[in-house]
């Protein structure tokens, strides 16, 4: 028996109360339940918070804003004047 407490998951079965977009992982289809998930999870939730944060981030630019049509830049130079000509995207 260990004196770690047991892992805690949220109702959709993300560690920690993570939550995500409801539509993220439509289509995705699993061969495991999330008791067989528990079974296997350490008692210690390692959290990638910059990582998350900006997968989050990501998702939402991919979900909320327009299509961005550039050339893209060659150099950091082209780059810098890009980001002061407005662009939202390099």
């Amino acid at each position: 028996m260990s004196n770690f407490p047991s892992p805690t998951h949220s109702p959709e079965g993300l560690p920690g109360g993570l939550s995500v977009a409801p539509d993220r992982f439509d289509g995705i289809r699993r061969d495991y339940t999330q008791a067989e998930v528990d079974k296997l999870a350490g008692s210690f939730r390692v959290r990638h918070t910059l990582a998350e944060m900006g997968a989050n981030r990501l998702w939402h630019l991919l979900k909320t804003e327009p299509y961005v049509n550039t050339l893209g830049a060659l150099t950091g130079n082209q780059a810098m004047q890009q980001v002061k000509a407005g662009l939202k995207a390099i």
